[in-house]
């Protein structure tokens, strides 16, 4: 039939059983054979005519075909079995190797980029820790120079405090000298006082009067003398006074 026609073009199986008269048609001989023996050489199995026509013995064989077709289809049906689900593992580790090598590919570029952040990052780092130690540094300076403000701020105030105590000090003195200078001045007065009159008797026509010191002056006289006494900074003395020069001096002097 066609089928078994294909199917030997298919599979190279040789021979079929023709149901009903259980012949076997051999497709390479293309003719019907008696008998299948197992080739001692190959194994594989062989037509052989019958000598004679004995029924017992070609039901045997033909037994023996139907057995030996059944296993062959068997084996064929585990065969194919076999082979279709070796396709279908073959399939599925096909897949996976390409979803591994997918996810391989995926891993180096994720790899690649993380090396490439890495490098970033570890500069990055590098460049922080440099400006780190330069700020640190920075700082260490600044708080040098603020110890250095502090004492010199401690130095100032303490030379503020020495300088304050001079100040008073010589504030103090100059007070005094200024006091001495005034009692200076009245020194001065005085004796200028004393010299004017001096002078003023050295020149008055009365002279000789004055020497023992009580004498009684012109109105006119007393006060040129007081006017020339005024000029240069002494005490006037009245119009019409009168009393001794050394009576004059003790009481300015007092």
């Amino acid at each position: 039939g066609g089928h078994a026609a294909s199917h030997y073009r298919a599979t190279n199986h040789t021979y079929a059983l023709q149901l009903g008269t259980n012949r076997v048609w051999d497709y390479a001989g293309d003719n019907f054979v008696h008998r299948l023996l197992q080739s001692k050489s190959d194994g594989k199995l062989v037509a052989t005519q019958s000598p004679g026509g004995d029924d017992g013995e070609e039901k045997i064989d033909s037994m023996q075909l139907e057995f030996t077709y059944l296993l062959t289809s068997q084996l064929d049906a585990q065969r194919d079995y076999y082979e279709e689900r070796l396709s279908r593992l073959e399939s599925i580790v096909s897949g996976e190797r390409q979803k591994l090598q997918e996810d391989n590919e995926l891993a180096k570029k994720k790899t690649a980029e993380l090396e490439v952040k890495l490098q970033a990052l570890t500069k990055e780092k590098n460049s922080l820790e440099r400006k780190i130690t330069q700020l640190t540094s920075k700082l260490s300076n600044v708080l040098g120079e603020l110890a250095e403000e502090k004492q010199f701020g401690k130095t100032l105030q303490a030379n503020q405090i020495t300088w304050q105590t001079k100040f008073a000090t010589l504030e103090k003195q100059c007070t005094e000298k200024e006091q001495e200078i005034v009692e200076l001045k009245e020194q001065v007065r005085d004796l200028m006082f004393y010299m004017e009159a001096q002078n003023t008797i050295a020149g008055s026509e009365l002279k000789s009067e004055l020497v023992d010191g009580t004498v009684v002056l012109p109105a006119d006289a007393v006060a040129a003398a007081a006017s020339s006494i005024s000029a240069n900074g002494a005490l006037s003395v009245g119009a019409g006074g009168n009393g001794t020069a050394k009576a004059k001096r003790r009481q300015r002097r007092k």
